[in-house]
């Protein structure tokens, strides 16, 4: 079994440890702020903790993709771009700990309930969507005036 982890390839290895970290995450989530789930079956458990884990997933994408655009180095071509999967995965699941572990010490000290740290996480990925979406224009729009130059 650990030599089967070992072979994986690191684009999948490094996928299957961010969601394991977020899901581990999630289920802190749900103890610190929503701790009356503990007495219905571990299954609801288990579901809510993995529905968790997708819906923080899903919210760390749209960050994710502005910023590595964002982030491209300038004297690439536009033709010549190519992702680097394992570098964007490695960033995701940085990121995504990151972020998840600074919301949920931000809404545990000012004792937000479930809802409202909920709102408070998809609030701070559409400000951020929408900050690296600007970086990115302006940015795009500095190599378009260089070029003309």
């Amino acid at each position: 079994m650990i030599k089967e982890i070992f072979d994986i390839e690191p684009i999948q290895k490094n996928a299957l440890l961010s969601l394991t970290s977020i899901s581990f995450l999630s289920f802190l989530q749900l103890y610190l702020f929503k701790n009356e789930i503990f007495y219905k079956s571990p299954f609801e458990i288990i579901g809510i903790s993995l529905s968790l884990t997708v819906c923080w997933s899903v919210l760390n994408i749209p960050p994710l993709l502005f910023f590595y655009n964002a982030e491209t180095p300038e004297n690439e071509n536009e033709t010549n771009v190519q992702i680097e999967y394992e570098k964007v995965i490695f960033i995701f699941g940085v990121l995504a700990i990151g972020w998840i572990t600074l919301l949920t010490y931000i809404s545990y000290e000012l004792k937000l309930c479930f809802k409202d740290f909920i709102r408070l996480s998809i609030l701070t990925s559409i400000v951020r969507t929408i900050f690296w979406l600007i970086f990115g224009t302006i940015k795009d729009h500095k190599k378009r005036k260089l070029k003309q130059k």
